[in-house]
């Protein structure tokens, strides 16, 4: 008896402190995919990600690497019209934040 939603589109956005990246790595946690099993749950409800994979948004202050730890999603309908914007052209300094914007387009 469950009725369908009554939405059109909706995002799904934030930090997750999950980059694919980081899985099967050392330690105790070693070859496990924590942040893949997380991000994939959110294509089994049909939603899509809207930044590239090279799409890096984080820099720990105490790493040399930068990861994508923080996503952005949209429902199918929303993301035939969206557009991420290109991060890496913002040459952001991290003064503010280590995190970096999401950008999207959702004309």
């Amino acid at each position: 008896g469950l009725e369908e939603p009554m939405v059109d589109g909706f995002v799904v956005a934030g930090d997750l402190n999950k980059d694919r990246a980081m899985d099967g790595g050392t330690g105790l946690k070693s070859g496990r995919r924590i942040a893949s099993n997380l991000l994939n749950r959110f294509d089994d409800f049909g939603l899509v990600e809207l930044q590239r994979d090279g799409d890096k948004t984080f820099r720990h202050s105490s790493s040399k690497s930068m990861w994508k730890i923080d996503h952005f999603f949209t429902s199918e309908k929303l993301a035939v019209h969206a557009k991420a914007i290109d991060l890496t052209a913002l040459n952001l300094d991290f003064r503010h934040s280590d995190h970096m914007p999401l950008g999207v387009d959702l004309g």
